[in-house]
């Protein structure tokens, strides 16, 4: 939150005495009404609450500050309601905060931005990338792109958008150094990577195939690491095999820098879902975000799913010229 936001969580505070009565008039949770004054309070080094298990009390200088935030906001309230009334009403407007896992969003949710922002230029984006699953109450994300399961509840609804398969890969110059598993069963012979991500496979993989599911353990890893890009990198430099997430595969398997191994046998796909705070109402540019994702995303996952299925880099096909 920035200090207006803040300065607005301090009063509600005030006025209804508790935190947890300002949490409910604000849809928040607690944890983050909590914060918004914690942080308030250093960012002007006074204590401006007196906390207890059961009340807040308002400080001598919480009683100063309440009067000028007030003011403040009344007088923000009034600029934008005068500027408001020159553009058409509902217009989608403001910032969001959204997240999404590190490879994913550069292959999908970076051209979904920039595509996104050129229709709807009065809303900006702050994005984060990162290999975690966050907390979109208490890090106030307005949305997170997520590729495994997130369940609803508390506060969190979840939309699917799609699904990602996962494929296991090799180099060219490793094939042909080590040979080509047939079975899962024979990659126990090779050098296995592993990714650690939420969402993929890690020591146990499972496969579907023509004897059933089938499942291979391993207990070595000898190179593990957390983003999927990076583990393309370590596999088309013949380090090993390697699970990847069929859209950050493609390009490789296009260059023909990556063979698909085993395609006769399928992995556990990963869902993708959009999850945002439940409101009674959305924010106009949270709500133009999540419609805009439910109409392009979709078409973007087949479209990498066709390509998969038509056997793009196959091991058991001819490279490509």
């Amino acid at each position: 939150m920035n200090t207006t936001q803040n300065m607005s969580v301090f009063v509600r505070v005030a006025e209804s005495g508790s935190f947890s009565g300002a949490a409910a008039a604000l849809q928040r949770s607690t944890a983050q009404v909590s914060r918004a004054v914690s942080d308030l309070e250093a960012h002007l080094s006074t204590r401006l609450l007196n906390r207890n298990t059961r009340r807040v009390a308002l400080t001598e200088a919480g009683e100063r500050y309440l009067r000028h935030c007030r003011k403040i906001l009344a007088d923000l309230e009034f600029a934008e309601a005068e500027l408001l009334t020159d553009q058409p009403p509902q217009v989608p407007r403001g910032q969001l905060r959204i997240h999404s896992m590190t490879s994913f969003g550069t292959h999908y949710v970076m051209p979904l931005v920039a595509e996104f922002m050129r229709a709807y230029p009065q809303i900006s984006i702050d994005l984060t990338l990162s290999q975690r699953s966050v907390d979109i109450l208490n890090e106030m994300y307005d949305g997170t792109l997520t590729i495994s399961d997130m369940p609803a509840g508390d506060g969190i609804v979840s939309r699917r958008l799609g699904e990602i398969s996962c494929i296991v890969c090799a180099s060219p110059d490793y094939l042909a150094a080590h040979g080509v598993p047939r079975t899962p069963a024979d990659l126990q012979a090779h050098t296995c990577l592993h990714l650690r991500s939420p969402g993929m496979p890690f020591s146990d993989w499972q496969f579907s195939g023509p004897a059933g599911i089938e499942q291979v353990r391993f207990e070595q890893h000898p190179f593990v690491v957390n983003v999927a890009a990076s583990m393309a990198v370590a596999v088309e430099q013949g380090m090993g095999v390697g699970i990847l997430p069929a859209p950050i595969a493609l390009g490789g398997l296009r260059k023909g820098t990556l063979r698909r191994l085993l395609p006769a046998y399928t992995m556990p796909s990963m869902l993708v879902e959009l999850a945002h705070p439940a409101r009674a109402q959305l924010s106009p540019q949270l709500g133009a975000w999540i419609a805009f994702l439910a109409d392009r995303l979709p078409a973007m996952l087949a479209r990498d799913a066709q390509a998969l299925a038509e056997g793009t880099g196959n091991a058991d096909a001819p490279a490509q010229g």
